[in-house]
């Protein structure tokens, strides 16, 4: 396997509008937000930094946010060695590419470097895991027990056949009346062996595409997606497995077994994400008191006596009324639509009045609805 020609790292600096530091990010990177100016490049720094013209998404927040704003040493995090390096995906990407895109987009925590022997060594211990793993989720791991193609005996006799009969020139005709014949039963009643037809056996296809074949990344992701512990736990178990079998003594600072479940939580509770996308992953969001298997709808707010998820509300973040959201805003604005809803249903009446009259009502005969919505002209009563 070809060694990098270049870092991988090249420690560039991104800054957020008010100067705190978001992480680190590629020389190239940094160069193209720069070019669409939405970014400025930052004078008089040690390494070539760019503060954002606009508010990011989110910020570095806890050890995990800490882990993006360090720079990192270009060398084998097994050996130390400097002179060349391949990366390493510690959670396999066969494994990886099936999991929810919350759990794959802006993550290199597990891409490491290694060199050449120790990226070898890592490949073949990666094996035992993989049959570790085919043995708990009933997922073969060799060609051998889910081939991809199954070969077909009787296709592969009449392509032998057919080249016979086409370039065999000098086949005693007795034999080739022997091969015509072979070749007339497997083919349909009344099949007229022509120099055409023989052209197309010659070359066709003895294997055909295996109707039971699957992937063993998705049957290994699709088991642990419904396991108490979720993909969640299969990302802890491959970062075990490589500490334990190539004993790293380079690693990054503050990398972690349990990296992408604290980012994660990190993520629910800034509601960076729907919950509905994390339950894969099994992370614990703010608002429960219990896990339970992919359900969306919060147990805290049912609890708390709230009809409206707080984990729905994106309307602060995809209307744009602001530039940032306190962690409590979402469950403030719940809390609020809760509350007038109560106050439609206490004027509703038999059912059949309209649904503005109701709001209109709800406003009227609350003092503080009132006060926060005067009442304006209106041609309906």
């Amino acid at each position: 396997m070809a060694t990098r020609a270049k870092p991988l790292y090249d420690n560039c600096m991104m800054q957020a509008p008010d100067g705190e530091v978001l992480s680190t990010c590629d020389r190239k990177k940094a160069e193209w937000y720069v070019r669409k100016e939405l970014a400025e490049i930052v004078p008089d720094q040690p390494n070539y930094t760019i503060r954002l013209k606009f508010e990011p998404k989110g910020r570095s927040v806890g050890d995990v946010g800490q882990y993006y704003q360090m720079a990192k040493e270009n060398r084998c995090v097994v050996c130390g060695e400097k002179n060349s390096f391949i990366r390493k995906n510690v959670v396999p990407r066969d494994y990886r590419k099936h999991f929810p895109l919350v759990m794959k987009e802006h993550n290199s925590h597990d891409v490491l470097l290694l060199c050449a022997p120790c990226h070898r060594t890592s490949n073949m211990s990666d094996d035992n895991m993989r049959l570790k793993l085919a043995a708990i989720c009933s997922a073969p791991y060799t060609s051998k027990e889910n081939p991809k193609e199954v070969r077909v005996e009787s296709m592969k006799d009449l392509r032998k056949i057919a080249k016979a009969l086409l370039f065999g020139t000098q086949i005693p005709e007795e034999r080739r009346r022997s091969l015509e014949g072979r070749m007339r039963k497997l083919l349909p009643l009344g099949t007229e062996i022509t120099e055409n037809l023989l052209n197309i056996y010659a070359n066709i296809s003895t294997c055909v595409p295996n109707g039971d074949y699957f992937s063993q990344g998705q049957k290994v992701a699709d088991y642990y997606r419904i396991q108490p512990g979720g993909l969640s736990e299969l990302e802890r178990m491959w970062r075990e497995h490589f500490l334990r079998t190539m004993k790293p003594k380079f690693l990054p600072e503050l990398w972690s077994v349990e990296h992408n479940y604290k980012r994660l939580e990190i993520n629910t509770l800034i509601l960076v994400y729907d919950f509905s996308e994390f339950s894969v992953g099994r992370i614990r969001h703010p608002y429960e008191t219990e896990y339970s298997s992919f359900n969306t709808d919060p147990v805290g707010p049912r609890l708390a006596g709230l009809q409206i998820p707080v984990s729905r509300i994106d309307l602060l973040r995809k209307a744009n009324f602001g530039e940032r959201f306190g962690t409590g805003a979402p469950i403030f604005f719940s809390a609020i639509l809760n509350y007038l809803s109560a106050k439609v249903l206490q004027f509703k009446g038999n059912g059949r009045t309209k649904v503005v009259r109701q709001l209109k009502l709800a406003v009227q005969n609350d003092v503080e609805l009132n006060k926060l919505l005067p009442a304006r002209p209106d041609r309906r009563n």
